[in-house]
């Protein structure tokens, strides 16, 4: 007789389009089963803080059944992910029944990118902001200083400069001059 929760999740998976060739089911020496997962496609974060990578197994219907699960857990989650903010006027069912497209992947990834590259910037101009406000303290305290003690800023020595080699009067050619 077949494990009742096993027809359920076999269904479950069906109905839901989980890809199932993204987990591998493996014999080891003692004769049990090792269940290992591919990596989710994106971080999934708290959507799923601890997704499964392996899992060992007495019985091949456990394997089956840890493997179900874990690959609903994982491609669940990455739809939720991708989806969260950016999906409108779909139900939570459609959100979990359509399987991610490589178009809605390569988007929410640009996003991220962008998001990244736009908390980059902006954490850089908030350091030429803060140095540019720092520099125009410094300034000012030395507009006030010098305002009030008059005070002429020291000129600056000029360095002394290599000399220039002049032009010698009488160059010689180059090139051997032609008698014609």
């Amino acid at each position: 007789m077949l494990n009742p929760d096993l027809q359920y999740i076999r269904e479950d998976c069906r109905l839901l389009g989980i890809d199932t060739k993204r987990a591998t089911i493996s014999t080891a020496a003692d004769g049990s089963y090792i269940v290992t997962f591919g990596a989710p496609l994106v971080e999934l974060g708290s959507a799923l803080p601890d997704p499964p990578e392996s899992t060992r197994c007495q019985n091949a219907a456990q394997a089956e059944y840890e493997m179900l699960v874990g690959c609903r857990r994982i491609q669940l989650a990455e739809r939720n992910k991708i989806r969260a903010g950016r999906v409108f006027g779909w139900s939570g069912s459609d959100i979990n029944r359509r399987v991610v497209t490589l178009e809605e992947l390569a988007e929410y990834k640009a996003d991220l990118t962008h998001a990244a590259e736009v908390k980059r910037l902006t954490r850089e101009l908030a350091q030429v902001v803060e140095a540019n406000a720092t520099a125009a303290k410094a300034a000012a305290g030395k507009t006030d200083l010098e305002s009030r003690y008059d005070l002429k800023p020291a000129k600056a020595e000029a360095k002394a400069q290599a000399p220039v080699p002049m032009p010698n009067a009488n160059p010689r050619p180059t090139r051997a001059r032609s008698k014609a």
